[in-house]
């Protein structure tokens, strides 16, 4: 699909679709695209840097409910809202994203995330809602729930949601 051709491009909403295959590599040509939704399709593959690094305005990512695979390896400083809901990411949640200091929205639930929750999302003043439910966080120690104190911070915070993950006590 051509679909970097398309250079004034601003919104892409292909939810709901059939879509399979990786996400396209030459969508990182649309640099006024602010808003990406591929949510509900078949999309495999890695979420590769590169695709999304010159997207600079960029500021809502939905890719939910797709067959998307690796580390969570991007951020863009203008995200808003990132749906990354029921994927198979894997790894530690990036640190990296503390870096989206406008983000709002963090919804990975369902996933396989491991390892603790950075402290550093704590940075995030804007945060109304995050939600990490079914993964595997934490490391079934006492420290696992440190994270929680790094939040006073977020002022804005509204909704955090954890459920089943492997936090200790």
């Amino acid at each position: 699909m051509e679909i970097g051709n398309l250079l004034q491009l601003q919104y892409i909403n292909l939810t709901w679709n059939s879509l399979t295959g990786t996400i396209y590599a030459n969508m990182s040509y649309c640099k006024k695209l602010r808003s990406l939704s591929l949510e509900y399709n078949s999309m495999v593959g890695k979420l590769l840097p590169d695709q999304f690094s010159l997207l600079s305005k960029l500021n809502y990512l939905g890719l939910g409910r797709n067959n998307l695979t690796g580390d969570i390896g991007l951020t863009l400083p203008n995200f808003k809202v990132f749906v990354g809901v029921v994927n198979d990411f894997t790894g530690p949640i990036p640190v990296s994203l503390s870096n989206a200091s406008k983000l709002g929205i963090l919804e990975l639930s369902q996933n396989k995330l491991t390892e603790n929750v950075p402290t550093s999302l704590g940075q995030l003043q804007g945060l109304y809602k995050m939600n990490f439910e079914i993964n595997s966080l934490g490391r079934n120690t006492s420290r696992d729930l440190r994270f929680l104190d790094f939040l006073v911070n977020c002022t804005s915070l509204q909704v955090l949601s954890f459920e089943d993950n492997i936090f200790g006590r």
